[in-house]
C-alpha cells in the first residue's frame, strides 16, 4: 500500500480535499502498482485570501522512480487538485514507458 504524506503548511486543507487526495492516490496506485509514496503539498496565497491561486505539488515514489508533478495555479483548489493529479498520471506514463 502507498504512504500518502499531506503536508499543511499556511493553508489548511478541509477533510474533504485530504479524502480526495487519498481517493486519487489510490486510483494512481491501481493504475501504477509500483507506486510507495506520495507527498502532497499545498501550496496558495496566505490564510486570509479567499482565493488562489493554488496549486498542488506531488512527490511520488514508484520503485527508483522519484517524480514531481506540480499542475497549474487554479482559482479554485479543487481544480489545482485535477491539475496536479493530471500532471502526476502523465509523468508516470512518461517514466514507465522510458524504463
Amino acid at each position: 500500500m502507498c504512504e500518502v504524506t499531506l503536508e499543511r503548511g499556511a493553508i489548511p486543507m478541509s477533510s474533504a480535499l485530504e479524502r480526495e487526495v487519498v481517493e486519487r492516490v489510490a486510483w494512481l496506485e491501481r493504475s501504477y502498482p509500483g507506486l510507495s509514496r506520495c507527498q502532497a503539498f499545498l501550496i496558495g496565497p496566505e490564510p486570509f485570501h479567499r482565493h488562489g491561486p493554488f496549486r498542488l505539488r506531488l512527490e511520488l515514489q514508484a520503485g527508483e522512480l522519484e517524480i514531481v508533478a506540480a499542475g497549474r495555479a487554479e482559482p479554485q483548489m479543487s481544480r489545482a487538485l485535477v491539475s496536479a493529479f493530471d500532471c502526476a498520471r502523465r509523468r508516470l506514463d512518461e517514466k514507465l514507458r522510458r524504463h
